[in-house]
């Protein structure tokens, strides 16, 4: 009669567990799986005549077919340090200890993959479920150098997102009563403000005063957010590639140069006036 060290005998359904376990775990997992001592197991599968393939636990094939998940997802995980895992050398694959996996861990692993859609394009529409009654639709407006995309446009601020092509550049303008902060997000650009050139930093704002001179040239493909206050006042374009005239901020076109305009106040603007 086969006993553990504590005397407590084998079962049969102890031994098929045991015969299915030692495929794929080591005798460290296999006996915390039992409730079993080290020694014990060793001795039951010496008896049985079963050989233990891992000898420092299951491979990432294996965990993987265990969970019904890709094996890219169990490597990439262990790569970022979310999965403990060893391996004797470079050249050998890796092992992990299944009872080492953090609960966190296991609901990443098993948590559907997400797919995310590019949100600066405004003719894909992506649901999340609760959230419909918080959605602002946005306007995607194609320009000369590229596009932008007004996210938020309310009494109290403006939210816009800027793409500009690689070569390309914004107006060298300033405006009469807008003020705005602009961040790059992605690529390479050049801010000239005031005066000064500046290579821009990604995740680093840049505040511009109604007023400054400013303009943006894109070294690389590159977005930038804008945050501002309402689009109101006239945006003065003192030079423009495309040959554009100064703009009044809002809903109103751009006003060609030397043509006249009648503004809320009841005065004339002229775009060669300022």
């Amino acid at each position: 009669m086969n006993r553990n060290g504590r005397g407590r005998t084998w079962t049969l359904k102890e031994r098929n567990q045991l015969e299915d376990l030692a495929g794929r775990f080591t005798l460290d997992v296999i006996a915390r799986r039992l409730g079993r001592t080290r020694q014990a197991v060793a001795c039951q599968m010496t008896a049985l005549g079963i050989s233990n393939k891992f000898t420092e636990g299951v491979s990432v094939p294996k965990l993987a077919e265990e969970w019904k998940v890709p094996p890219s997802r169990v490597s990439r995980m262990i790569k970022e340090g979310k999965i403990r895992a060893k391996r004797i050398s470079s050249e050998h694959p890796w092992v992990i200890d299944p009872l080492e996996i953090s609960e966190a861990a296991k609901m990443e692993l098993t948590a559907p993959r997400k797919t995310w859609k590019n949100p600066l394009n405004t003719n894909q529409k992506r649901v999340v479920a609760g959230g419909e009654k918080w959605t602002i639709p946005s306007d995607r407006k194609d320009k000369p150098w590229g596009y932008e995309v007004v996210f938020a446009s309310e009494e109290e601020y403006t939210g816009k997102i800027l793409f500009i092509k690689h070569g390309m550049r914004l107006s060298k303008q300033k405006h009469t009563k807008k003020k705005e902060t602009l961040c790059l997000l992605q690529g390479r650009a050049l801010l000239l403000l005031d005066g000064e050139l500046i290579r821009m930093q990604i995740g680093k704002g840049y505040l511009v005063e109604a007023g400054v001179v400013h303009r943006v040239t894109a070294i690389d493909n590159c977005l930038i957010v804008e945050s501002s206050t309402p689009e109101i006042g006239v945006t003065i374009r003192l030079e423009d590639d495309s040959g554009r005239g100064d703009e009044i901020l809002g809903s109103l076109p751009p006003v060609e140069a030397g043509k006249r305009r009648r503004v809320k106040d009841n005065s004339l603007y002229t775009a060669s006036a300022f």
